[in-house]
């Protein structure tokens, strides 16, 4: 599903671009940059909410042990790691080719949204990711290693997710054809994801997500990610006032 986010939102992100420059080659180049550096960024951030389990790295026995705990505590992902890596590559890649950064995160934004429809969704298929048990909900099978298997109903906050970036790919898709906040696309496609994201936390029923001063990793992260976009919002209207096409 991964694969398939990709290529649905990919073609549409250097369609947008060319369509306003006539050259798809800097979104191109900075989607393939950015590619990595999520990936990188998204395990990191994994390895860091498992970091009660590091000491299997150093306790390992042998070679193979060691590659095994490995992939143990690096081998998922957390969106917000992966979002945090692939801006930090793309910001790179835009600086030292001095590529038009607010045009490119515009277009990004929007696109960003419908691949983590899919990636959602393969959440779902996979069975991580999972909800609080309900009666209002789709059956979840849980493996043991004793061989044992329980049925449980659970809430698809997978599914709630990916109905979410749905929408709001089509809600950012027509900010974007309209030109209103220009260059502040993606930063109000942060500030609407991290809200949707704090509150979607609570209907989580995996607990192998980390905690920080008493919240979720994902609730502490999005905190800090909304009031940086909205800073940004606020200082960036305020150096360069709304012109007639912008809301």
């Amino acid at each position: 599903m991964v694969l398939v986010g990709i290529f649905a939102a990919c073609p549409i992100a250097l369609f947008r671009y060319k369509k306003r420059t006539g050259d798809y080659y800097p979104m191109l180049a900075v989607l393939l940059i950015a590619a990595p550096g999520a990936l990188i960024g998204g395990s990191l951030m994994y390895g860091i909410t498992n970091i009660k389990d590091w000491y299997l790295l150093t306790s390992a026995a042998s070679f193979e042990e060691f590659i095994n705990n490995a992939v143990l505590i690096f081998g998922g992902s957390v969106f917000y790691g992966g979002l945090i890596g692939g801006m930090l590559t793309a910001g790179i890649a835009i600086r030292v080719k001095k590529y038009p950064a607010e045009l490119i995160t515009d277009v990004a934004a929007p696109t960003i949204a419908l691949f983590h429809t899919f990636g959602r969704i393969g959440c779902f298929l996979a069975g991580c990711c999972y909800g609080i048990e309900s009666e209002y909900g789709f059956p979840l099978r849980h493996y043991f290693p004793d061989g044992s298997v329980v049925e449980v109903v659970r809430v698809p906050v997978q599914l709630y997710e990916a109905g979410f970036e749905l929408i709001l790919f089509f809600v950012l898709s027509f900010i974007l054809r309209k030109n209103w906040l220009n260059g502040r696309i993606f930063a109000l496609y942060i500030i609407l994801y991290s809200v949707w994201r704090f509150f979607a936390e609570y209907l989580r029923g995996d607990l192998h997500r980390g905690f920080i001063f008493g919240l979720y990793t994902s609730q502490f992260l999005s905190i800090i990610m909304a009031t940086v976009a909205t800073g940004y919002i606020v200082v960036r209207t305020i150096r360069d006032p709304m012109k007639q096409t912008d809301i």
